[in-house]
């Protein structure tokens, strides 16, 4: 048996345990009796009643997090009506970047910047549920090392962006989603006020990366702006404290705030005169209102213009907004001096340390009031005759029109006064609005920019989009003034879910609606809907026009891109497809295919095989690409991934083990002795030879019916 003098470990074991009490000394600190932690400690600090008064972010304290599912429905009803627009759906997260994104397509500038020409991918993946959310997963070659290479590297960041933007132009579905962005490290974003920062941010980082130019660079430059903030006079740049943004955080409305306008004065003017605030705008300018405190609204609680002006805030105008800030601070000192007066005269004037004892008096013009009331009684009584009676009731006539004599001088001077503050809110009202609209502007002034509204999101599921109409002559028809251009359309899109259709299903069904509208509903709408936060998309006349001779067609690898997802809608459209099925009836289809199918395995998920992510992605002829990883040459056999199907060893961004994509069991190629008719529609036979892609489309309507016959007929 060992002892603790041939134990080190052990002797110093219980030297330790017994220093606690004092039977031993030692150097290693005595060991802690009793509760660890106390009421007051800060162990235990943190563990109370939640604050009643306090809003708490559920994405932050809660253990787990879970959102809502709903249904989609069926591939008929999800398909785009021609004329409409496309959409994202609004995130599970509950961010607005969904509406961002389909806002900015609509923006010719916003569109190209986020195609990003000069970034393409060769291959664009494909996956059946790429619209649902689903990642599309590529092999590819990627630095991994936190040193800087110098060369340029296209990452998820910029490709998934593409991806939305060529799916919005030319996609059969009525809406896609964003999940598979919101996936991408970067991206992710759990405080919602902080999405769409975010958003940009990442996006930013990931052009700058694969262009290896700055923030403002050529794609970037579309949604860059800046605030410079300096001493008045400065020109060292070394006193310029400058800050660059894409989208502008506006919160409240404070008092007195009652235009956009007024919001953007309390950001970008300073309180004191020695200081100058100036903003350079980007092209496109996008801003969110959310109200203080985590509240909510119940519409949008000030007037948004469907044209704006920023210039009052740019360099150009510091001088002549220096003397309408001016104005503006003499009229607030006015009607700060008007209401010191009512105050006055309204209130009964006390000290401090009396004011709570009587706050129950009467006001003096209530006080008032009450002894005109009661010396008005007593005059009414008929008191009997006599002398001293008789001078009794003459004095209290007396008193009686003094005191009326003085309420009719207080009412007097309190409507001068109001008729003074009126006067003066009005004049402060004229100087806020002032320098934003070209009417009745001074010629000696620079020119305004014009920046037209192009979508809202007054709620997280509504968005209001103007975009270019496909018939010039189908312009919005309007009984008012209208800002839009003509051949432009308002267009409403709701995104809402509703209830089961049948008593079997109980959970609802996404519902969706899009339709045109007149910029009268849209303001209606803006001032009567909302919740908590309100986005406001703004273009000028430069991000609208992009000149002459602009290629504004999808560009080769992302246009594919697109004919694949339609063809693989088009397949999903098909009678017998397994992808017009509800999830619930998939569940019970497998479970009776696992007993009655004559071969092993054989369910209706096998059905669906035949045009999965896997057969469209492996059955690609494969490429030889070269990638340079640390100065070394590497040539990878790769072909598009999609899904799970993608045998990957080394994670998402990491090189795998190189696989024969050509063997039928890497996909599913040779589906029951023959080659998917899908994987035909992509061009994908066996010996890689494109095909007409028409035709094609039509071999997909006959072979896949054909397929489908032949399985029931082996069930």
């Amino acid at each position: 048996m060992e002892t603790t003098d041939s134990d080190p470990d052990l002797a110093r074991a219980l030297a330790a345990s017994m220093e606690g009490s004092g039977a031993h000394a030692g150097d290693y600190g005595a060991q802690e009796t009793g509760i660890t932690g106390t009421r007051t400690s800060p162990a235990t600090s943190y563990l109370q009643p939640a604050n009643p008064g306090r809003e708490y972010n559920p994405q932050d304290w809660a253990l787990t997090t879970t959102h809502e599912i709903f249904l989609d429905p069926g591939p008929s009803e999800r398909k785009r009506k021609p004329g409409d627009p496309a959409f994202l759906r609004p995130a599970n997260s509950g961010s607005n970047v969904a509406t961002l994104l389909t806002v900015l397509h609509g923006i010719p500038a916003a569109r190209e910047s986020m195609l990003a020409r000069d970034c393409l991918d060769r291959d664009y993946g494909h996956d059946d549920q790429w619209w649902n959310g689903q990642q599309i997963r590529i092999l590819r070659v990627t630095n991994t090392s936190d040193e800087e290479t110098g060369e340029p590297e296209i990452t998820e960041g910029v490709i998934e962006v593409q991806r939305l933007m060529a799916f919005l132009d030319g996609t059969m579905r009525a809406y896609g989603s964003v999940e598979s962005l919101t996936m991408i490290p970067g991206y992710q974003e759990h405080n919602q006020t902080l999405s769409l920062s975010a958003f940009f941010r990442s996006w930013i980082g990931a052009i700058q990366k694969a262009t290896l130019e700055p923030a403002e660079g050529k794609y970037g430059r579309t949604f860059f702006s800046e605030a410079t903030q300096c001493i008045r006079g400065a020109t060292d740049e070394a006193l310029m404290n400058r800050e660059a943004f894409q989208i502008m955080d506006l919160v409240g409305p404070t008092v007195g705030e009652a235009t956009l306008y007024d919001m953007l004065d309390s950001v970008v003017f300073p309180a004191d005169d020695e200081t100058d605030v100036f903003v350079k705008f980007a092209p496109v300018i996008c801003a969110q209102i959310r109200p203080p405190d985590g509240g909510m609204f119940n519409g949008c609680p000030i007037a948004i213009p469907a044209v704006l002006y920023p210039d009052r805030y740019t360099q150009a105008w510091a001088e002549p907004m220096r003397e309408v800030r001016r104005k503006i601070e003499e009229q607030r000192n006015i009607i700060a001096e008007i209401e010191l007066q009512e105050d006055k005269l309204k209130r009964v004037q006390v000290s401090e340390g009396t004011y709570h004892e009587l706050q129950s008096v009467p006001q003096p013009r209530e006080l008032l009031s009450i002894l005109v009331e009661h010396y008005a009684a007593e005059e009414s009584r008929k008191a009997p005759t006599g002398i001293a009676n008789g001078v009794e009731s003459e004095s209290s006539a007396i008193l009686l029109a003094m005191l009326e004599g003085v309420i009719h001088q207080l009412d007097t001077k309190l409507e001068a006064l109001a008729k003074k503050k009126e006067e003066a809110y009005g004049a402060l009202v004229n100087l806020r609005s002032s320098l934003t609209s070209p009417e009745d502007l001074d010629p000696s002034l620079p020119p305004l920019t014009r920046y037209t509204l192009r979508g809202v999101s007054p709620e997280s599921s509504t968005i209001f989009t103007l975009l270019q109409s496909s018939d010039s002559e189908e312009g919005q028809t309007s009984t008012g003034p209208s800002t839009s251009s003509p051949g432009e359309q308002w267009w409403c899109i709701n995104w809402a879910p509703r209830a089961p259709a049948t008593g079997w299903e109980t959970t609802p069904t996404l519902n969706y609606d899009v339709k045109k509208v007149t910029e009268e509903k849209v303001m209606h709408a803006i001032k009567t809907t909302g919740e908590g936060t309100i986005l406001l998309v703004y273009a000028n006349d430069e991000a609208l026009n992009l000149g002459e001779g602009t290629d504004s067609s999808l560009p080769g690898p992302l246009q594919t891109f697109v004919d694949r997802d339609n063809a693989a809608f088009k397949a999903e459209l098909q009678p017998n497809s397994p992808g017009r099925k509800r999830p619930n009836d998939w569940l019970e289809a497998e479970d009776e295919g696992a007993d009655s199918s004559p071969g092993a395995g054989f369910s209706p998920k096998k059905i669906s095989s035949s045009r999965s992510s896997a057969t469209l992605g492996n059955a690609t002829p494969e490429v030889s690409r070269k990638n340079s990883l640390s100065g070394n040459e590497i040539e990878m056999m790769e072909g598009i991934g999609s899904g799970s199907s993608q045998p990957t060893t080394g994670g998402d961004d990491t090189i795998g083990q190189q696989v024969d994509l050509s063997q039928p069991g890497g996909g599913e190629m040779q589906e029951r002795g023959g080659i998917s008719p899908v994987a035909k529609a992509f061009h994908l036979d066996s010996k890689g030879r494109g095909r007409d892609l028409d035709q094609d489309m039509k071999d997909v309507d006959s072979e896949h019916i054909e397929f489908a016959d032949s399985v029931e007929k082996r069930v």
